[in-house]
C-alpha cells in the first residue's frame, strides 16, 4: 500500500489512466459475455466464457499482463493451454490452491525477466515450459489414474461439467454446435446425467444390473457420467427406456440417438442393460479420448 501514494504523488494522471484501461481489460475475464464485437479481444469471447465457468481466478492476473504488455500476440493457443492445464489442475487438485496465485506471479516475473533479454524468448514456449514442470503438473497417466479411479461428480462438478463439455464440443462441427452454458430461469440447460441414476427404484431393471455396493463406488465416475439436456425426462427410467425415448414433436432424444457425440459407446457396445463392465469400458475410452484432447 505505501507503494500507490508514492506513484499518485509522482503522476496522479497515469495512474488512475491505466487503473482504468486494465480495469477494463479485466472486466472481459469476468464478464466475457458482455463484449460487443467491436472490443479487440472479441475474437477470444467464447474461449474466455468458457474459462470464466471454469474458474481459472489465479491466472487472471497473467492474461492482464499478456492483454496489456503481448497485446500482438495470438493467445487462442496459449487460452486454450490454460484452460487444459486447469482443467487437469481442478480434477488432480494438484498444485494445491493456496499454490496457484504465487504460480502465476512467478510466471508473470519470468516473463517479465525475457522482456529485458536482448534475446526474446517465445512467449508461449515460456508460459508452457514453466507450468508443464512437474512441480505444477500431473504426468498423463497420474491424470487417467484420477479419471478413471475419482467419482468425480461427487469430488468437483463443475470442472467435470467442463470437461464433459470440452470433449462433447471437439465432437461437433459449427453446424451442429449449442451453446452449453444456455440458462433457463438462470438454471443451466444441458446438466449432468447419470446413465445409472442416481435415485433408481427398487423395483425396476437396474436391481439386477448392478448392486448397492457397485452402484456406490460407481455411480459419479467417468463412464457413467454424460451430458443431456433432458434430465428431468430421462428421470430414473430403466436403461432400455433412457436409450430410446421419443418427445412431443416425435424427435428421438434417447441417450443412443448420436444427438450426444460422447455417447457413442452406447451405441456401439450395448444393447438394453447398463453394466459395471460398460462403465469401466467406456470411462478407459473417454479418459483416452480427453487426454488426447488435451495433448493437441
Amino acid at each position: 500500500m505505501k507503494i500507490y501514494p508514492e506513484h499518485i504523488n509522482n503522476n496522479v494522471q497515469f495512474i488512475f489512466d491505466d487503473l482504468i484501461k486494465k480495469s477494463k481489460i479485466y472486466t472481459v475475464f469476468i464478464n466475457p459475455e458482455n463484449m460487443d464485437n467491436e472490443n479487440e479481444f472479441f475474437p477470444y469471447q467464447d474461449k474466455l466464457i468458457d474459462l470464466q465457468h471454469l474458474g481459472i481466478a489465479p491466472a487472471y492476473s497473467l492474461l492482464l499482463y499478456l492483454f496489456v504488455e503481448e497485446k500482438d500476440t495470438d493467445f487462442s493457443d496459449i487460452l486454450n493451454f490454460i484452460e487444459n492445464w486447469f482443467l487437469r489442475r481442478h480434477i488432480t487438485d494438484y498444485p494445491a490452491t493456496n499454490k496457484l496465485d504465487q504460480i502465476f506471479l512467478d510466471l508473470i516475473n519470468l516473463l517479465c525477466s525475457n522482456k529485458q533479454e536482448e534475446e526474446l524468448k517465445d512467449i508461449k514456449k515460456l508460459i508452457f515450459e514453466f507450468l508443464l514442470n512437474s512441480d505444477r503438473y500431473k504426468s498423463d497417466e497420474e491424470f487417467k489414474q484420477t479419471l478413471l479411479n475419482s467419482k468425480l461428480y461427487d469430488t468437483n462438478r463443475g470442472a467435470t461439467r467442463c470437461l464433459l463439455t470440452k470433449l462433447e464440443k471437439s465432437k461437433r462441427t459449427k453446424e451442429n454446435s449449442v451453446d452449453f452454458w444456455e440458462t433457463n430461469k438462470n438454471k443451466l440447460v444441458w446438466t449432468i446425467e447419470h446413465i445409472y441414476p442416481q435415485n433408481p427404484n427398487e423395483k425396476s431393471d437396474w436391481s439386477r444390473t448392478c448392486n448397492g455396493e457397485d452402484r456406490s463406488e460407481y455411480l459419479h465416475k467417468l463412464g457413467n457420467l454424460t451430458l443431456t439436456r433432458y434430465n428431468s425426462t430421462y428421470s430414473n427410467k430403466s436403461y432400455k427406456d433412457k436409450i430410446k425415448i421419443i418427445d412431443k414433436d416425435m424427435n428421438d432424444i434417447g441417450l443412443k440417438s448420436g444427438n450426444v457425440k460422447i455417447n457413442q459407446y452406447l451405441i456401439d457396445n450395448t444393447d438394453n442393460e447398463w453394466y459395471i463392465k460398460h462403465i469401466k469400458e467406456r470411462g478407459e475410452e473417454l479418459a483416452d479420448e480427453i487426454i488426447s484432447l488435451m495433448n493437441k
